[in-house]
């Protein structure tokens, strides 16, 4: 047939039996042999990665032309695709500054020093209410450095607080479980390219390994247990 080829060298195309012929008998093909290093997208429908790799052009069965492949669409696992443009975001920004204007009271205290406050947690739900009543009706009771009105106010201030942070938490955590979405589909993605570079730098395909190191800090292989020692004897 006018297409075979006996014989390619190492940078020549290469000669697969991949499509039938008549009666049964393969028809061999020279096809364009696949670098990792040659521009080639890993998802092309045309490409076809193995030992040797080689990518369909016009003419061979399966061939997809360009404009019947789709333009930048990540597959069914992509999680989320947001983009908050830069007046958003400025917006957002803006109005964090302003509700921070209205709490001149925020605190912060370190994370090591936040154990060092007794509170009332939610084990003691419906404290507050039980020792305001008890205090207001014997005040005889109560010490006589303790000054209610202070106590009351601190009572008012973690109420309203915490139906201002029943509205605001969620917008929190719901971008946060945005991000956290974004970061999923970045680790995939990443992964997929370190999967690509790997099994490339196994080919011994140019360039493949220098990728490799970079990448390879990033994927610590886990220490394996040491296996036991045999008793002695």
């Amino acid at each position: 047939m006018s297409d075979n080829r006996a014989e390619v060298g190492p940078d020549q195309n290469q000669v697969f039996p991949d499509f039938p012929g008549e009666n049964g008998f393969a028809i061999f093909r020279a096809m364009k042999t696949l670098r990792w290093d040659d521009g080639h997208k890993w998802d092309d429908k045309n490409s076809r990665w193995g030992d040797p790799s080689y990518v369909l052009e016009p003419g061979d069965p399966g061939y997809v032309p360009p404009d019947a492949q789709e333009n930048k669409v990540m597959s069914e696992d992509n999680k989320i695709s947001v983009v908050i443009s830069p007046a958003d975001k400025a917006a957002i920004l803006q109005k964090i500054s302003e509700l921070a204007a209205l709490m001149p009271w925020r605190v912060n205290i370190p994370a090591a020093d936040k154990t060092k406050y007794t509170h009332i947690g939610t084990t003691r739900a419906g404290m507050d209410e039980v020792f305001l009543n008890q205090m207001t009706a014997h005040p005889e009771l109560v010490p006589g450095y303790v000054d209610m009105d202070e106590v009351r106010k601190d009572v008012a201030f973690r109420k309203d607080w915490a139906e201002i942070r029943s509205v605001f938490a969620p917008v929190l955590e719901g971008g946060d479980d945005a991000a956290l979405l974004a970061s999923s589909d970045n680790f995939n993605v990443y992964s997929a390219f370190k999967h690509s570079t790997d099994a490339a730098a196994h080919r011994s395909s140019a360039g493949a390994d220098t990728v490799k190191a970079s990448l390879d800090p990033f994927y610590p292989t886990p220490k394996r247990a040491p296996k036991p020692t045999a008793p002695a004897k």
